[in-house]
């Protein structure tokens, strides 16, 4: 992994050797279609996974910008038509989910949402002059990927750096911990969301606090902490 500072307007090199994967504040240039270009000052990240490159800006704003190919959790808050409302962020514009984008969506074979469900999606559109789009679909395989209502479980906020970072580094120590004290499902949205679901509300209780607190910690402080969270919950 390498970090390089970045500002719109430059071109990122890319390998030629891999499969290129696009992560936050990173998008095909449209005068080209071809070059990678940044949507936003910051550190640009590259790391090397499993035959692929990801590609990505991390940006130290408060605010979430959606950008294409963001990962990000949403609540419904409202349904018209064939759409539902996703709010992503607070006193933000909700974005747009159609009933179709999901795999193997058809008029008889769609979800069903309600107003307070919870999904894990992907933006599929953030033009400034339209409405942001979301979509449940991984675009390079045609199914689910990962994407989907989430059922039950825990939705809490962390900072939106934070919050990338766990996404990007499901290797981390906290992760690493965790694993060791309890069963658990994580989906982490780069629009600083994280939703956790475990067996037993102890353990959720104690994985969202670590998770939420090890914002500032230290690494050498991570397994410590933990232990104590865990044992006074």
């Amino acid at each position: 992994m390498s970090e390089t500072l970045i500002i719109p307007g430059e071109t990122i090199p890319v390998s030629e050797t891999s499969e290129i994967v696009l992560g936050p504040n990173v998008v095909v240039s449209p005068v080209d279609n071809q070059s990678i270009i940044p949507t936003t000052n910051g550190f640009l990240n590259i790391k090397e996974k499993k035959g692929s490159t990801l590609y990505y800006v991390e940006s130290n704003t408060k605010r979430y910008i959606p950008h294409v190919n963001d990962f990000v959790i949403g609540t419904i808050v409202g349904v018209f038509g064939e759409f539902y409302r996703v709010s992503l962020a607070n006193f933000s514009a909700p974005a747009i989910l159609s009933q179709y984008a999901f795999p193997n969506a058809t008029k008889k074979n769609r979800p069903h949402l309600n107003i307070g469900d919870i999904v894990y999606a992907r933006v599929s559109c953030a033009d400034r002059e339209l409405d942001v789009e979301i979509e449940c679909i991984d675009p390079t395989t045609g199914k689910d990927g990962g994407f989907g209502v989430l059922e039950g479980g825990y939705l809490f906020d962390v900072k939106l750096g934070y919050a990338r970072y766990l996404l990007f580094n499901e290797s981390s120590e906290l992760f690493n911990k965790l694993v060791t004290k309890a069963k658990f499902e994580i989906a982490i949205g780069v629009n600083g969301k994280v939703w956790i679901k475990t067996d037993d509300i102890k353990s959720t209780i104690a994985c969202s606090r670590s998770i939420k607190e090890a914002q500032n910690w230290v690494k050498e402080d991570i397994s410590k902490n933990v232990d104590v969270i865990f044992k006074t919950v």
